[in-house]
C-alpha cells in the first residue's frame, strides 16, 4: 500500500533495462544514473536488487530507502525481474512501493504531450517532461482519494453521532412518556379517591382543599366538593368501609399509596388501620 511521502523514487524497466529518477518537494524529476548508465543493462536475474543497491548507496540514508516512496513502472517483457521484488525492496527498508504498468501511462503522455517516445528506449528527456508527470499526477489522485475517503470517513462518523444522540434523545423521551404513563397507572381513579378518602380519614375534605387533592391525585379538573363537607352517617360510613374492603387489586393497592404518600396530617379512623397498614 501507498503512503503518503515528500521523496520520491520511479524505476522504469523497458527492453531488458532499467531508468531511475528521483524528486523531493523542492526539486524537479532528475536521473540517477546507475553505474553511469541512462539505461542500465538487466544482465541477470538479480540485475533490479545490484540497481536498488546502488539506490541505497546513491542516496546514502540512515534509514535507507525507507523514507521514499517507490514506483517501479514495467512493461511484460520485464516482468521476469520482479520476481523477487518484495524481498528485494524490504533488503533496502523500502516498505512503501507499487508496481505500474509501462502502456497506460505511456499512452497518456502520448495523449497529452502529442509526442511519442521511442520505440525502443525513450529519450531520458521526454520520459522527464512528458512519462513522470502523468505518473506524479496519480501521486496527487492518490492524496486526493485518501483525503476525500479521510473526510467520508469523518462525515460517516459524524453522522452517526448526530444519529446516536437523535436515537438517546427518542428513547429517552419514551422513557419519561412511559414513565408518565407507569405514574398514571399506579395513581387511583378520582372516583375512589372521592368516595373512600371519608371512609379512611375524618373530616378529609374539610382538611384537604379540592385544589390540592387534584394536584395530588394526578389531575387537572378539580373536583366539586362543596365546603363544609357533613362527615358520613354511621350506616354510610359502615358501608363505604365495607365496600372498601372488597375492592379488587390493583385498585385497593393504588388507593393505599395514594393515602400513604398524603403529606397533609390527616386524622384516619382507627377501624382503617389495618387496612391501610399502619399498625
Amino acid at each position: 500500500m501507498m503512503e503518503n511521502s515528500e521523496k520520491f523514487l520511479v524505476v522504469v524497466l523497458l527492453d531488458g533495462h532499467a531508468a531511475c529518477f528521483s524528486r523531493d518537494s523542492q526539486t524537479r524529476w532528475q536521473q540517477e544514473r546507475i553505474h553511469g548508465e541512462h539505461w542500465y543493462p538487466l544482465a541477470s536475474d538479480d540485475a533490479l536488487e545490484a540497481v536498488l543497491n546502488e539506490l541505497d548507496q546513491r542516496l546514502n540514508c540512515s534509514d535507507q530507502l525507507a523514507g521514499f516512496a517507490l514506483h517501479l513502472v514495467y512493461q511484460q517483457s520485464t516482468l521476469p525481474w520482479l520476481t523477487n521484488v518484495a524481498s528485494a525492496l524490504a533488503a533496502v527498508s523500502c516498505h512503501n512501493w507499487q508496481v505500474l504498468r509501462w502502456e497506460p501511462l505511456r499512452d497518456r503522455a502520448v495523449l497529452l504531450s502529442g509526442q511519442s517516445p521511442a520505440t525502443h528506449l525513450p529519450a531520458i528527456d521526454w520520459l522527464q517532461t512528458s512519462l513522470l508527470p502523468v505518473l506524479e499526477a496519480t501521486f496527487q489522485y492518490q492524496e486526493n482519494a485518501l483525503a476525500a475517503e479521510r473526510a467520508r470517513a469523518e462525515q460517516q462518523h459524524a453522522d452517526t453521532l448526530e444519529s446516536l444522540r437523535a436515537d438517546r434523545l427518542r428513547l429517552e423521551a419514551e422513557i419519561a412518556t412511559q414513565r408518565e404513563q407507569l405514574a398514571a397507572l399506579q395513581r387511583p381513579a378520582m372516583d375512589d379517591v372521592l368516595t373512600y378518602l371519608p371512609a379512611i380519614y375524618r373530616n378529609v375534605f374539610g382538611t384537604l382543599a379540592p385544589h390540592d387533592l387534584a394536584l395530588l391525585a394526578g389531575q387537572l379538573q378539580v373536583p366539586p366538593i362543596p365546603s363544609p363537607w357533613p362527615e358520613p352517617l354511621p350506616d354510610t360510613l359502615h358501608a363505604l368501609q365495607a365496600r372498601l374492603r372488597k375492592l379488587p387489586e390493583p385498585r385497593a393497592t393504588h388507593l393505599r399509596d395514594f393515602c400513604r404518600q398524603l403529606p397533609h396530617p390527616l386524622e384516619l379512623r382507627a377501624e382503617m388501620r389495618a387496612w391501610l397498614g399502619a399498625d
